[in-house]
């Protein structure tokens, strides 16, 4: 299943797996998520399905443009549009020639997706909706690709599965609500960075926020550097440090929950990168607080 794409980002769970949770939890029997991915700028992508999918797949164009061709039809797809395949139609999809569209997707499963897919609009004859451009919606995408890139545990099927319900949720709202228009480069990085101050205790990474923000890694990173004044890896240090010291003085957290809740794999990690930030540890922070020299 792998594409090949520069900066691609797939995940696929076994239908095996997919269907036993379904039997072990009610919650999952009506809306489970089987895969979620990136593609960007996914030139010559072409996917077809003879005898249709076991799953709904949605596939959220977010630059350039496609087509899809199902229902006896055939259908273009430019950015902000949604694509939306039913379960068990015969299909064809793939990037356009000139501009090869950038997308997020996901595979689905569940009792709830006829009136999920009355919701959206979204028929085979009629399976693409427009919704425009959202940082939020990419956020959303980018938190269900994470869950599931990290594991594959019930609970984490149930987290991606129960995210994937939000996101369903906004998608059918903008489809019913008028949406504003597109964002300037301004509210792009400010969005990407409110992105990762709600995920500071998940893998941070910069292509990962200029997916939100619906810009390549290297536009991004330069936008970012003129608007904040700092390269984003930096950037988001000071954010986990920040939240590090928020933490060791409003909580009874250990070092070591404190280090997973701020994004390190490890306390002597953390404890280093602390160190080098405020020139004490986090154990010396909790008891006596900055030096003279480093207090705010």
């Amino acid at each position: 299943k792998r594409a090949g794409f520069a900066g691609q980002r797939i995940v696929m769970l076994p239908l095996r797996v997919i269907v036993s949770l379904m039997c072990q939890r009610p919650l999952l029997a009506g809306l489970v998520i089987a895969g979620a991915g990136y593609f960007p700028t996914a030139a010559g992508y072409v996917r077809r399905g003879a005898k249709g999918s076991k799953e709904v797949i949605v596939i959220y164009c977010v630059r350039g443009n496609g087509w899809a061709g199902l229902g006896g039809r055939f259908h273009k797809v430019s950015a902000g549009d949604l694509l939306v395949v039913p379960a068990g139609v015969p299909h064809v999809y793939g990037a356009g020639e000139g501009h090869p569209w950038t997308i997020y997707w996901l595979h689905a499963m569940g009792a709830y997706w006829p009136e999920y897919l009355r919701e959206l609009g979204a028929t085979s004859e009629h399976p693409v909706v427009s919704i425009g451009e959202s940082v939020e919606l990419t956020a959303l995408f980018e938190e269900i690709i994470e869950i599931i890139e990290k594991d594959h545990t019930p609970l984490d099927v149930l987290d991606a599965s129960l995210a994937l319900g939000h996101l369903l949720g906004r998608l059918v709202r903008r489809r019913h609500e008028h949406w504003d228009s597109p964002m300037d480069a301004t509210r792009r990085v400010a969005q990407s960075i409110a992105f990762a101050q709600a995920h500071l205790g998940r893998p941070l990474t910069v292509s990962a926020m200029a997916g939100v923000a619906n810009l390549s890694p290297s536009h991004f990173m330069s936008l970012f550097k003129q608007q904040t004044g700092y390269p984003p890896h930096e950037y988001i240090k000071a954010l986990r440090m920040h939240r590090a010291r928020q933490l060791l003085d409003n909580s009874f957290l250990s070092v070591k929950q404190i280090a997973a809740a701020t994004g390190f794999n490890d306390s002597p990690n953390f404890s280093r990168t602390f160190k080098s930030v405020y020139r004490v540890s986090p154990r010396h922070y909790r008891r006596e607080g900055l030096p003279a020299a480093e207090s705010d």
